[in-house]
């Protein structure tokens, strides 16, 4: 059995290509990763924005329902007082 030496220059080579193929995974996982932010970014905002106008339209349909219920409140007490005046 003999000992074949090592040939270290085709070590380093292949040390080399092993590497710049890992630095270019790594490069094309980092830019999905940006790409994949930005459009998450990007529906996170239009959410919020949607969010915002309902909440806007809620509030303005809880103001006017409020505001019925109020007129609604202040005629029932006008009925019951000329209710009560036709039968003073």
């Amino acid at each position: 059995m003999s000992i074949k030496p090592v040939d270290m220059q085709n070590t380093f080579i292949k040390v080399q290509e092993v590497s710049k193929i890992q630095q270019t995974e790594l490069a094309a996982r980092q830019q999905a990763n940006q790409e994949f932010s930005a459009q998450l970014d990007k529906q996170t905002r239009n959410v919020k924005q949607k969010i915002q106008a309902s909440s806007k339209t809620l509030g303005s349909r809880v103001r006017k329902k409020t505001e019925k219920d109020k007129e609604k409140q202040e005629e029932r007490e006008e009925g019951k007082k000329e209710h009560l005046d036709i039968l003073v």
